[in-house]
């Protein structure tokens, strides 16, 4: 679990975010070895996909402080919808 944090930590700075959100974690989550990577693959979902997907929902919004979090966990769910719409 740490080294999925850490991760997203990573995640976090190159998005030049100051607080974790969804969108840090599911970065990370695509290279876990555990049960991401697997997940995305039966996806057919590339890292690449994953992240302008990601920033074509996000815009170029930041996250500066904590009570963004949860307003971005809804544009995560739009995320997801785009995903599973754009595979069919």
């Amino acid at each position: 679990m740490s080294s999925l944090l850490d991760n997203a930590k990573k995640h976090k700075k190159d998005l030049g975010d100051e607080f974790l959100s969804v969108e840090h974690l599911l970065l990370a989550f695509y290279s876990d070895k555990r049960f991401g990577e697997q997940l995305f693959k039966n996806l057919q979902l590339s890292q690449k996909e994953l992240k302008d997907s990601i920033l074509a929902v996000r815009g170029n919004q930041r996250v500066t402080d904590q009570s963004m979090v949860p307003r971005l966990f809804c544009y995560t769910e739009v995320l997801f919808l785009r995903i599973f719409i754009d595979q069919e």
